[in-house]
């Protein structure tokens, strides 16, 4: 049996993982000094709400004890995170795993360092999964989730630039320009890292600039799967 966990960046719906029950490690965010936990019974009108009246926010990761009793139960098992090069959740969940396998080392464990996070991660999520219903061995499922981390591109488009300002990601100046502009910041990522391709003013022209970047920078687009995902706007979506 094998068995696949992650921190709660694996953004699954219910027809993902046909019911299966999928531990996560809920990453902690601090909205001017209240913390909410990105748990399944999260109430996202009530947070939404909270983070755009935030004045300042943080996120913290799971510890690697909470990976480590996520870790524990019947099988092996595969562990996605979000991209190593934004969070210390990669780290923590592999520091539970060596904590595991001392105590457990029979046990199978292999961390996916997705470098990407949400949509992406569902995708080597189901990857995973398919491999496992076709009886594959767990060495060889390991070397294609990690080929397919490696392969995969996330391009996205921020509408507002108030949460990068908030998170010190952006200065202020930046920020209210911006926001009077109506720019919107076209990004991707790198080899895990977080990139600006370009910046757009307004909505449509944004738009536009994504379906460019994507047919520059995807090889062999035809033969892509190509997923959208979105935030609380599944018009656009």
């Amino acid at each position: 049996m094998i068995r696949i966990v992650g921190d709660s960046s694996l953004d699954l719906t219910e027809e993902f993982h046909h019911g299966e029950f999928v531990a996560k490690v809920p990453f902690r965010i601090m909205l001017d000094g209240v913390e909410w936990r990105d748990t399944p019974d999260i109430d996202m009108e009530a947070f939404r709400k909270a983070m755009s009246e935030a004045k300042h926010f943080q996120t913290a990761c799971g510890s690697p004890q909470e990976f480590y009793d996520i870790y524990d139960g019947e099988g092996d098992v595969f562990a996605l995170t979000i991209t190593s090069k934004l969070s210390g959740s990669y780290n923590a969940a592999v520091l539970g795993k060596q904590l595991y396998q001392q105590d457990y080392p029979d046990k199978k464990i292999h961390v996916v360092d997705t470098l990407s996070t949400s949509t992406a991660a569902a995708l080597i999520y189901m990857k995973i999964r398919e491999l496992i219903d076709k009886k594959i061995s767990f060495e060889e499922i390991r070397d294609e989730a990690e080929a397919l981390a490696k392969s995969m591109r996330t391009f996205f488009i921020s509408q507002s630039l108030e949460n990068l300002r908030k998170a010190g990601r952006l200065s202020n100046i930046a920020g209210i320009i911006g926001k009077l502009l109506r720019f919107m910041p076209v990004m991707g990522s790198d080899n895990g890292v977080i990139v600006p391709y370009g910046i757009a003013r307004g909505k449509k022209r944004a738009f536009e600039k994504l379906v460019d970047l994507i047919e520059e920078k995807a090889e062999n687009v035809t033969e892509k799967v190509l997923a959208i995902s979105h935030a609380d706007n599944l018009e656009d979506a």
